[in-house]
């Protein structure tokens, strides 16, 4: 491969990164809902596993909990 061609394609990825919109809060509640929604089918435990779940991610130092962090 080229050097051009390395170039190219880091100016390509990092475009790539730029178009892709921020995650949001909203959009972890969301997901963590959907995904809890696949195994349990009583909708008061769904929200209390999500905020159980997501009050551990944001409340602990966890790497996911960093990433997330990070993010925002």
């Amino acid at each position: 491969m080229l050097l051009h061609d390395i170039k190219g394609e880091k100016r390509r990825l990092h475009m790539e990164r730029e178009e892709m919109p921020e995650p949001t809060l909203g959009d972890l509640i969301v997901a963590l809902t959907e995904e809890t929604s696949q195994y349990l089918h009583d909708e008061k435990e769904v929200n209390k596993v999500v905020a159980f779940r997501l009050t551990h991610l944001l409340n602990n130092r966890s790497p996911a909990a960093r990433r997330w962090q990070r993010w925002n």
